[in-house]
Order: C-alpha cells, then sequence, then structure tokens
C-alpha cells in the first residue's frame, strides 16, 4: 500500500510540475487563449484582453487534475505589449500555483504581418499536503522527511509572426532546469526543457462562414513529442465548432459563441489512452473578454 500510494504522489507531482509546458495537454482551447501559450502573443490585438478557463481532466477518476487559469494581456503602445497570468493546478494530494509576468515586443514588417518576441518571467509555488497521504507506516520518508512547499523560478521565450488571417508561432518553455523536489530523495523532478510550434490560418468562405486549420506540435529535451490537428468552423461570426486529434491521447469535440466583445468555449475531450478505461474524459470551459478592441490584428 504504501509503495502504490508513493507511486501516485510521483505521478501526481511530475503532472504538476509539467503542467505550465503542457506536456499532458492540459489545455485543449489554446487556439482561443493563445497568450496562455505564446508570451509573444501578449499585445497583439487591440484593447484589453482579459482570459479565465477550467478545466477538470479524466472526470470520475479520484483526485484527477483540474486547472484553473485567468490572464491579462494589452499593448501599451504599437510596438510594446505586456501580459500576466495565474494558474493553479491540483492533483490529489499535490498543487502548483504559478505568477507570469510578460513583456512582448512587436515589429511591423508590411501591412499585413507582423512579427513580435516575448519573455514572460514565472514563479511556481508547488504544495504537497501530507496529511491527505494515507501512509502505513508512520515514519515513512515522505512524511518525517523534506518540506511541504517549494518556490520554483521559471521563464518561457516565444516568437509569434502573425497577420489578419495567419499566425505562426514558436516557443521554448521551462528554460531554468531547476530540480523541483520536497528536499528529499523520493519526491524530485527535473524541469526539462519543451519546445511549441502553433500555426494557424482562417479561409474566408463568404462574409458568413470561415474554415480555420491550425495545428500544434510539442517536443520535450526527453525525446517525447506530440501533435494536435484542428479544424474550426466560424458561422456568422457569433458561433464556431470545431474538433481536434491529439495523437495517440484524445479526440476533441469543441464549441462557443460570442456575444458582443465576450467569447465563451467550451471542449469535451474523449480519452484514447490507457487512461481512458479508467475516466469519462474531460472538460474545459474558457470565457474571453475584448475590452476597447477597434480591429483584431490576429485570428481569434
Amino acid at each position: 500500500m504504501m509503495k502504490k500510494t508513493i507511486i501516485i504522489v510521483i505521478i501526481a507531482l511530475g503532472f504538476i510540475i509539467q503542467a505550465k509546458s503542457q506536456q499532458f495537454s492540459l489545455y485543449s482551447q489554446y487556439m482561443q487563449n493563445k497568450y496562455a501559450l505564446n508570451p509573444a502573443v501578449a499585445g497583439s490585438t487591440d484593447g484589453i484582453n482579459i482570459g479565465m478557463s477550467h478545466r477538470q481532466l479524466w472526470t470520475g477518476l479520484k483526485g484527477a487534475p483540474s486547472i484553473q487559469n485567468v490572464y491579462l494581456h494589452m499593448p501599451i503602445n504599437d510596438q510594446m505589449g505586456i501580459g500576466a497570468q495565474v494558474f493553479n493546478l491540483t492533483a490529489g494530494p499535490s498543487r502548483k500555483t504559478g505568477f507570469a509576468g510578460t513583456y512582448a515586443y512587436h515589429v511591423k514588417l508590411n501591412d499585413n504581418l507582423k512579427l513580435s518576441v516575448g519573455l514572460s518571467a514565472i514563479i511556481n509555488q508547488y504544495y504537497l499536503d501530507k496529511s491527505a497521504l494515507d501512509m502505513k507506516i508512520p515514519d515513512d520518508p515522505i512524511l518525517t522527511t523534506g518540506s511541504d512547499e517549494l518556490i520554483v523560478p521559471d521563464a518561457t521565450f516565444g516568437t509569434y509572426l502573425y497577420g489578419k488571417k495567419f499566425y505562426v508561432g514558436l516557443i521554448a518553455s521551462q528554460l531554468i532546469p531547476l530540480n523541483a523536489n520536497f528536499k528529499n530523495d523520493i519526491l524530485e523532478n527535473k524541469q526539462e526543457r519543451h519546445y511549441f510550434i502553433h500555426s494557424g490560418y482562417n479561409f474566408k468562405i463568404s462574409d458568413n462562414f470561415a474554415i480555420e486549420p491550425s495545428v500544434l506540435g510539442r517536443f520535450i529535451e526527453t525525446g517525447i513529442y506530440q501533435v494536435d490537428a484542428n479544424l474550426k468552423f466560424n458561422i456568422m461570426n457569433v458561433m464556431w465548432i470545431g474538433g481536434s486529434y491529439r495523437l495517440d491521447d484524445a479526440v476533441v469535440g469543441m464549441i462557443g459563441v460570442k456575444v458582443e466583445n465576450i467569447h465563451f468555449g467550451y471542449s469535451y475531450d474523449y480519452t484514447l489512452s490507457d487512461i481512458g478505461n479508467y475516466s469519462n474524459g474531460s472538460h474545459e470551459i474558457v470565457i474571453i473578454f475584448n475590452f476597447g478592441r477597434k480591429n483584431d490584428k490576429s485570428m481569434l
């Protein structure tokens, strides 16, 4: 029983440590919420952009992870953008809370295209609720050694080439390769660097209909990779439906509506991996507010 509990805790902590970099595909609606993925997106649209999301992974599985994210980004002039986000991930007895502050610089290449670079400085706090662990041995090292929480700095760098209908971005995350551990020999995990590429294009079919294919690729220095292929249909600029295929992991269905400058989105992940035998899929809700927007500089 003790070994089983330790394994569960290690898996949960590993999940949390990798959460911000999306090693486990924590967000499905990143095409609606690109700043949460790429710091260079900060300031790429007019006005103040505020977004929030809640995601429950693997419903029906006890202790399954849930994630909350709140962000804000905006331009401060034609060349600079700033942003901030707070995120929280819980998984079993462990929790990760983080804050990121972002600066992005935008260069106009021509009348239809801009290039930006952005950097986010991140502070992560990890917490382990030892009282929630059901240990059969009172002096188990998990309970008697190390600390309950720790602070780990991190950074993410991104580039973003974008226009009215097109975007492509490159991201490098977990740039500070520190060990996130609770000062014992059992619970530790190194922050491996992660690399992402995301791209999409808006094909306008008519005034009331458009198709937006997009793709997201992930690569971890340890050799792990994953690819998402997405397709979204915009209807009369007030509603959209779409879907994704995440290689060897999940099929995702998405739907959203736009009311004035407020966007609502919902997605459901049908799990294809082995964990689907023990859970009922994942749910995600996204709300995005756009204040003072005059026109889009990039795809919604």
